[in-house]
């Protein structure tokens, strides 16, 4: 079976590459912006709204030889409930032109920014991407972080350009950070300044850059393991970046709409909206989506499931995971934010998507940032509000714990040396110990010093006890 690139492509009748100039340039080249930015930015281009392509710039070390090799085309598989109806449908991508690792193609990355066109830029490098680290940089080579690359790569623009008003750039980060683009803006401010930029430069960020606040919602299960072989047969060739997803989409943007005679999103008829104020909308979905995802997935890999519809189709789990959107999640939010009810109702379908294969594994990549960011304010609001602790979200602090020290997974070095550094005191010592309290208390792992919280202690280390006398699926089903 023939390879998806363009010469390929020539072959079976479906036309040739698009020579376009760089539109925008991508941090991030995982499986949920290239379901979600991507197709967007495909519409606009069918409809003759976006003259140009995308560059993916690789945030991590690795090759990018299949983008290479398929000259950036990808399959978007959309299947799922959509109006009470099952859907499945295919779109092929061929919007990106490029995939660059920094790494080891620098001065091309650094190149791109002389392009007049570029406008955008856009990322998606999870919570762990978007933060300060104190990074130097001389000039010689790039330093590793996103916003520090981002920083050099603006700089190098504004340089080549003398900074000129009419090229700066439009970031719309797509991390599920609050007020991503502030955020950001104030890690490259930070990193400009720590390297004695010219002030000048400092004036363009601020001024003739824009820095959007957004919210992305999409469940991207990702590559589909297990079915490639069928669906390259039923598509007409062999795709080694094809990405599956639901048919729901919405992308929140904070802004008045006047990104809208640049991308004219609503126009073409997709799926976003433009508020005044992201944060009702950011609460609805972090609170009711993502704090259920990263509260239960821990419990669902300790019980050996592989995906979160295996875990759906569990019927205790599922009254479990219905407990916890219902009784600690929906609560913890005062006053409720724009059809939170409906919008809740709607997760617990979406989680049960017959074609969704979200792995587990990858829901849990970087989770004790998600849990910070996610579910520990849960956990305080619900505290405040309610003056009593969440027992289920509680849980899900236990189970993270015991998963990281028992089973692979994703995070920084670090992270994990950290927290499985504390395994052997703890059990050994119980949940009394001074390793639980130093534990609690680890600023370089969780937002908040938990040792602040005498009652949420005491219902941290109830649900470490369960998990330490290996009876915790008998109490979880509880």
């Amino acid at each position: 079976m023939k390879r998806l690139n363009y010469r390929n492509m020539r072959q079976l009748g479906q036309g040739g590459a698009c020579v376009v100039p760089c539109r925008a340039i991508q941090f991030g080249e995982g499986n949920f912006i290239r379901a979600f930015i991507e197709p967007m930015l495909q519409v606009l281009a069918d409809k003759g709204y976006f003259d140009g392509s995308v560059v993916i710039i690789k945030p991590r070390t690795g090759n990018n030889v299949v983008f290479r090799e398929q000259d950036g085309l990808y399959t978007l598989i959309e299947r799922g409930i959509e109006q009470g109806q099952t859907v499945s449908r295919t779109r092929l991508i061929k919007i990106v032109s490029q995939c660059l690792q920094p790494e080891s193609q620098g001065k091309e990355f650094l190149e791109l920014s002389h392009v007049p066109s570029c406008r955008f830029v856009f990322s998606n490098t999870t919570e762990s991407g978007l933060r300060y680290g104190n990074e130097s940089w001389d000039g010689s080579s790039l330093p590793k972080s996103f916003p520090a690359r981002l920083t050099v790569w603006l700089f190098e623009r504004f340089k080549h350009f003398q900074g000129a008003t009419d090229k700066g750039m439009v970031m719309i980060p797509c991390e599920l950070v609050y007020a991503n683009g502030e955020v950001l803006r104030s890690i490259v401010k930070h990193h400009a300044e720590d390297w004695k930029l010219p002030v000048d430069f400092l004036f363009w960020l601020e001024h003739c850059c824009r820095w959007i606040n957004t919210l992305v919602d999409r469940i991207v299960p990702g590559f589909p393991y297990g079915e490639e072989e069928v669906l390259w047969n039923q598509l007409g060739y062999e795709d080694r970046l094809m990405v599956s997803t639901e048919p729901y989409s919405e992308f929140v943007l904070e802004s008045s709409g006047d990104l809208e005679n640049e991308l004219p999103f609503q126009k073409c008829g997709l799926p976003v909206v433009y508020a005044d104020n992201l944060t009702p909308w950011y609460l609805r979905k972090i609170r009711l989506l993502n704090a259920l995802h990263t509260s239960c997935v821990p419990l669902g890999r300790l019980l050996g499931f592989v995906d979160i519809r295996g875990m759906m189709l569990d019927a205790q789990i599922f009254g479990y995971m219905k407990s916890v959107l219902e009784e600690e999640l929906l609560p913890s939010l005062d006053p409720l934010p724009p059809y939170a009810q409906m919008f809740a109702s709607k997760v617990l379908e979406r989680f049960c998507n017959p074609f969704s294969v979200h792995r587990l594994t990858s829901i849990t990549l970087n989770c004790i940032d998600k849990w910070n960011e996610r579910v520990l304010p849960a956990i305080l609001d619900y505290r405040r509000l309610l003056h009593n602790v969440p027992v289920r979200l509680a849980r899900s602090w236990a189970a993270m714990v015991t998963m990281y020290w028992n089973l692979p997974v994703e995070d920084s070095l670090d992270k994990i040396q950290r927290i499985r550094a504390y395994q052997t005191g703890i059990e050994q010592g119980g949940v009394l110990s001074n390793s639980m309290y130093q534990l609690l208390a680890d600023r370089n792992l969780w937002k908040e010093d938990l040792c602040q919280f005498p009652d949420l202690v005491e219902s941290l280390q109830f649900s470490m006890e369960e998990f330490l006398h290996g009876d915790f699926l008998f109490k979880f089903c509880k």
